[in-house]
């Protein structure tokens, strides 16, 4: 947390506001592969 907030004091990183549920849209995960593969059970 220590690196992060020394990028955000020096002008290196800006933080963004963002949902949790754009999370896996904007990079690519799952939350859970077994979750999707038990939803596909008959």
């Amino acid at each position: 947390m220590e690196t992060a907030a020394d990028a955000v004091e020096r002008g290196l990183w800006t933080p963004e506001a963002i949902t949790a549920a754009e999370l896996p849209a904007r990079f690519r995960y799952r939350l859970s592969p077994a979750g999707d593969r038990a939803a596909q059970l008959p």
